[in-house]
C-alpha cells in the first residue's frame, strides 16, 4: 500500500466514525436530500387520481367546510400546511410538499423506524444501515415518496403509535408516560382515519395496552393506560364526529365507508379478491384505460360454479363459500401473495408496461430472498428469550395486520409495503456480514438451488397472473348486481 492510498483509507475511516458518532442526523439530513432529488428526477407536476383527490381535500377552504366525498379527514388535514404554502405563493408549485414530506419521511426512516426496530428485536445500527431502508424505498417504491398516497403515511402513523405505546412504559415520570400514551392513541386513531385496514392493528393495540404492554404493571395503571390511550383517540375523532354529523346525521367516530348496493368496503375487498388477482393505475396516455387489471382464471371458475351474484353477498355469504371451498381459496390468496411480492409498479401511477420490468422484479426479488434470509438466519441463531420471542412475534404481528387483512381483497403491490419494508429492516439491521459468508461457504449449493427453485415459482405465478392485462372488469364481479 503506498503512502497515499494508505492516507486515504484513514481519511475514510475517520470519516465513517465522525459518520457514526453523529449518525441519526446524518442519517436524517442525507435521505432527505435524496428524497428530494427523487421528487426533482420524478418531476411529477401534478398529482393524478387518489393522490389528486387528497391534495384538492387538503385546500383550506374545502378541507373546513367537510364536504361529503371526505371519508377521513386526517391525512388530508396533514397535508394542510403544504397545500397552504403552495396556494398562498403559487410559483413554488408542489415544492412545499417535497421539502415538507422528505423531512418527515427521512425522520421516519432515518430515526423512527431504526429506534423501533431495535427496540423489538435488537439488532446492529451504524450510519449506512440507517441508509438502507430509505434507499429501496427510493429505488423500489418511489410512488409512496412523491405522490400524496395514503399507504405510507398511514403506516408510519401506526408504526409511530406503538413506538409511542412501547416507550411510555420505560417513561421516568407519569406526566410522560401519560403523554405517550395519549399520542399513542391520536396516531393510532390517525391511522386508521387515514386507511380504515389500520382498524385492525389499532384496536389490537388498545387491547394489548392491558394485556401485552403494560402486562407486568398494577390493574390500576393497566387501566389508566387503556383510558389515556382511548382519551387521545376520543381527541383524534372529533373532526370526524363532525363530518358524519353534518353528511351522515350519525355522530360516530368511525369513518362510514359504503360501496354500491349498500354493501360494506370490506365486503366488497372480498368478493373483488375472488376474480381479481392484482391490479394498477395507469398514467400512460396510450393505455386504453386507467385501470389495469389481471383476473385470476380458476377465481373466475369459483365465481361461476358458485352462482356468486344470484343473492346477496355478505361477509356470512363470503364465510360460506370459503369453507365449501377451502383449496381453491388457498390457491387464490397464494396468488395474492405472490403478486403483492412481485414489485413492478413501484412508482404506483404507471407508465408503460409493467409486465415487462423484469430487471426490476428480479432485483425486488433478490431483496426479499435476501431479507428472508437474513430473518431465518437470526432466528436459527439467536438465544433469545421466551420474552423475547413473544415480543418479537407480537409487534411484527401487529404491523404486518393491514397485510394480512388486505390478502383476501384486490390486491396493490403498494399494500404490501408494510411488508416490503420489514423485509429491508431485517436486512439493514439484523445482518451479519461474517455469519452470511460463513452460510454461504458452507451451503452455497442448497441456497442456490433455494433460490432458483422459489425464484421460478414465484415468477410463473407473476408473469402468468400479468399476461392478460385487462381494461374493463365487469359489473357482476365488481358486485353490482
Amino acid at each position: 500500500m503506498t503512502t497515499i492510498e494508505h492516507n486515504l483509507t484513514i481519511q475514510r475511516n475517520g470519516l465513517m466514525r465522525l459518520l457514526d458518532q453523529h449518525q441519526r442526523l446524518a442519517a436524517f439530513l442525507l435521505t432527505a436530500l435524496v428524497f428530494m432529488i427523487l421528487h426533482k428526477i420524478k418531476g411529477v407536476a401534478e398529482f393524478p387520481w387518489d393522490a389528486g383527490g387528497y391534495w384538492k381535500l387538503s385546500a383550506a377552504d374545502l378541507l373546513f367546510d367537510f364536504p361529503k366525498e371526505i371519508r377521513g379527514y386526517f391525512y388530508p388535514a396533514l397535508l394542510s400546511p403544504a397545500r397552504f404554502v403552495s396556494d398562498s405563493i403559487p410559483v413554488l408549485g408542489l415544492l412545499p410538499y417535497r421539502i415538507i414530506s422528505s423531512l418527515i419521511y427521512s425522520y421516519f426512516f432515518a430515526i423512527l423506524v431504526p429506534a423501533f426496530y431495535l427496540q423489538v428485536f435488537g439488532g446492529t445500527v451504524t450510519f449506512l444501515r440507517r441508509m438502507i431502508t430509505p434507499l429501496l424505498v427510493a429505488i423500489l417504491f418511489p410512488g409512496v415518496i412523491i405522490h400524496t398516497l395514503s399507504d405510507l403515511p398511514a403506516l408510519a402513523l401506526m408504526i409511530g403509535a406503538s413506538a409511542s405505546a412501547l416507550y411510555s412504559t420505560n417513561a421516568d415520570s407519569n406526566v410522560k408516560r401519560y403523554a405517550m400514551l395519549t399520542l399513542s392513541g391520536i396516531l393510532a386513531y390517525g391511522a386508521y382515519n387515514t386507511r380504515t385496514i389500520f382498524l385492525f392493528p389499532a384496536g389490537v393495540l388498545l387491547l394489548s395496552l392491558a394485556f401485552f404492554v403494560y402486562n407486568k404493571h398494577s390493574a390500576r395503571t393497566k387501566v389508566l393506560a387503556t383510558l389515556v390511550f382511548l382519551l387521545g383517540a376520543a381527541i383524534a375523532s372529533i373532526p370526524q364526529v363532525v363530518i358524519n354529523l353534518k353528511n351522515q346525521n350519525s355522530m360516530s367516530p368511525m369513518v362510514i365507508t359504503t360501496s354500491p348496493y349498500n354493501r360494506s368496503l370490506f365486503a366488497s375487498q372480498l368478493l373483488w379478491g375472488i376474480t381479481l388477482q392484482r391490479y394498477e393505475t395507469s398514467i400512460d396516455k396510450s393505455s386504453p384505460g386507467a385501470g389495469v387489471f389481471y383476473l385470476d382464471k380458476a377465481g373466475e371458475r369459483l365465481f361461476a360454479a358458485n352462482k356468486i351474484g344470484s343473492e346477496p353477498f355478505g361477509l356470512r355469504a363470503y364465510l360460506k363459500l370459503a369453507l365449501q371451498n377451502p383449496v381453491d381459496f388457498i390457491g387464490i390468496y397464494g396468488r395474492h401473495i405472490v403478486n403483492g411480492l412481485d414489485l413492478r409498479d413501484g412508482e404506483v401511477y404507471t407508465m408503460g408496461q409493467p409486465w415487462k420490468k423484469n430487471a426490476l422484479a428480479s432485483f425486488n426479488f433478490l431483496i426479499l430472498f435476501s431479507g428472508l434470509l437474513v430473518i431465518v438466519l437470526t432466528i436459527a441463531t439467536q438465544r433469545a428469550t421466551a420474552a423475547q420471542t413473544t415480543k418479537g412475534v407480537f409487534w411484527t404481528f401487529l404491523t404486518l395486520l393491514p397485510v394480512m387483512a388486505i390478502i383476501p381483497g384486490a390486491i396493490e403491490t403498494r399494500f404490501f409495503l408494510a411488508l416490503h419494508l420489514s423485509i429491508y429492516c431485517a436486512l439493514a439491521f439484523s445482518s451479519d456480514i461474517g455469519s452470511i459468508k460463513t452460510l454461504l461457504r458452507r451451503h452455497w449449493l442448497l441456497i442456490g438451488l433455494a433460490l432458483a427453485v422459489s425464484a421460478m415459482l414465484f415468477f410463473s405465478i407473476s408473469t402468468t397472473t400479468m399476461s392478460g392485462p385487462q381494461y374493463d372488469y365487469s359489473d357482476l364481479y365488481r358486485g353490482m348486481w
